[in-house]
C-alpha cells in the first residue's frame, strides 16, 4: 500500500468518526451507563438490602432499570431480519459460554447445566429468544395486549419459574415490544416534557413505590418477574393478589422510565457515554467481582458495623469502579476479542453481532 493510499484510508476512517460523533444519540448511551451502574449496584445491595435506607433504593432500582434496560433493546431492533440472524452468534454463544465459565470458575464444575441462568445471564438468553421471534409474532393482531396478559396468566403456573429464564423472557416481553413499536417521532417528544415535571415525577413516583411496599404489603418480588404468585418467597395470599401487583408493576416501570430518560443529560459525557457503549462486558463480567466482594471479610465487617446510610454510599463507589474496571475500554477490546476468537472457531464465517443498545 503506498503512501498516497494510507492518507485516503485515515482520511476516510476521520472522516466516518467524524459522521458517527455528529448522527449519535449520546442520550441512549447516557441512559444506559446509569442503567448498568444501577444494575451493578442493586447487586451489591443485594447483601445488605434488609437495613433501612438501602432496602428502600434496593427497591427503586428494581421498580425500573430492567424494563428500562429491556425497552432499549427492543427500540434498537427494528432491523428485525438483521438481529435475528446474528441473534445465535451475538448472544446465545456468548451465554453458553459464560455459562460455562461460571460453573468451572464458582463452582469448580466442568458439566454446566444451561437452563439455570448464573446471575445477569438471563437477560442474554431472553434477548436471544425476544430477537428471534421478533419477525414472526409481528405478524399476530393486538400483539402488545395478548403479550400483557399472558405476562400475567404465567404467575398463576409454578412450573414457569427459573427454569430457562422462562417467566423473566415471557413477562418482560411486552417491554421489549414497547421499544420495538416506539419510533423516532415518540421518542423526540419525550423532551417536551418540562425538566422539573420529569424530576419531580420521578421522586413522586419512587416514594410511591416504597410506600407501597411499606405500608400496603407490596411484595417487593413483583419486580423480579421471575416467581409465581403463590410461591413461598411472594408471600401472597391469593393468584389476584399477584395479578394486581404485576399488573401496577406494569404500570409503574413505564413511567418511572418515562421521567427518567427526560432527567438524563442528553450531550456526550465523558464517563456515562463510554459506559453506556460497553455495557455488555458490565453485564457479564461484573458478577465476579461482586461476588468476590460478597466474600470478603472487609465487605461483611462493614455491613455488620458501619451505618446503612454511609454503607450505602460504599456500595455506590464500590459499584461505580466495578464498572470503570469492567467497562473501560481495554476490557471490552479484549472482551469482543474473546467473543471474535470463539465465533472464528464455531462458524465458517464470523457473523457481525449486532450491536447490543
Amino acid at each position: 500500500m503506498t503512501a498516497e493510499n494510507i492518507q485516503i484510508l485515515q482520511t476516510e476512517m476521520a472522516a466516518k468518526k467524524l459522521t458517527t460523533e455528529k448522527t449519535r444519540d449520546y442520550h441512549f448511551d447516557n441512559v444506559k451507563g446509569i442503567l448498568i451502574f444501577l444494575m451493578v449496584f442493586g447487586h451489591i445491595l443485594e447483601f445488605a438490602h434488609t437495613r433501612p435506607g438501602n432496602f428502600e433504593a434496593y427497591v427503586i432500582i428494581y421498580s425500573f432499570h430492567m424494563p428500562l434496560f429491556v425497552f432499549i433493546s427492543g427500540y434498537f431492533s427494528k432491523n428485525v431480519d438483521k438481529v435475528r440472524e446474528n441473534a445465535f452468534s451475538s448472544l446465545f454463544v456468548p451465554y453458553l459460554l459464560f455459562t460455562m465459565l461460571n460453573g468451572i470458575i464458582l463452582d469448580g464444575k466442568v458439566l454446566i447445566n444451561p437452563f439455570q441462568p448464573a446471575f445477569a445471564l438471563w437477560y442474554l438468553l431472553a434477548l436471544f429468544a425476544w430477537r428471534l421471534v421478533l419477525k414472526s409474532v409481528l405478524r399476530i393482531r393486538f400483539l402488545l395486549i395478548l403479550t400483557l396478559l399472558v405476562s400475567l396468566y404465567i404467575g398463576f403456573i409454578p412450573q414457569i419459574n427459573h427454569i430457562m429464564a422462562l417467566s423473566r423472557i415471557i413477562a418482560f416481553f411486552p417491554y421489549f415490544l414497547l421499544g420495538y413499536f416506539c419510533t423516532g417521532d415518540m421518542y423526540k417528544k419525550l423532551f417536551k416534557i418540562p425538566y422539573i415535571a420529569a424530576l419531580l415525577g420521578f421522586l413522586g413516583l419512587a416514594a410511591l413505590v416504597v410506600y407501597m411496599i411499606q405500608e400496603w404489603g407490596f411484595s417487593f418480588r413483583i419486580f423480579y418477574y421471575s416467581y409465581y404468585y403463590l410461591s413461598d418467597k411472594m408471600k401472597l395470599g391469593s393468584n389476584w393478589t399477584g395479578v394486581l401487583m404485576r399488573s401496577v408493576a406494569y404500570v409503574l416501570a413505564p413511567l418511572i422510565s418515562l421521567c427518567f430518560m427526560r432527567i438524563v443529560p442528553r450531550k456526550k459525557n465523558f464517563v456515562l457515554s463510554g459506559l453506556g457503549q460497553r455495557t455488555f462486558p458490565v453485564l457479564v463480567l461484573h458478577y465476579y467481582l461482586v461476588r468476590l466482594l460478597w466474600n470478603s471479610s472487609l465487605f461483611k465487617s462493614m455491613t455488620e458495623q458501619l451505618n446503612a446510610y454511609v454503607m450505602m454510599l460504599c456500595c455506590m463507589v464500590f459499584a461505580a469502579l466495578i464498572c470503570l474496571i469492567c467497562g473501560n475500554r481495554y476490557v471490552n477490546l479484549g472482551f469482543e476479542k474473546v467473543l471474535e476468537w470463539v465465533r472464528m472457531i464455531l462458524f465458517k464465517k464470523t457473523p457481525k453481532p449486532v450491536e447490543d443498545r
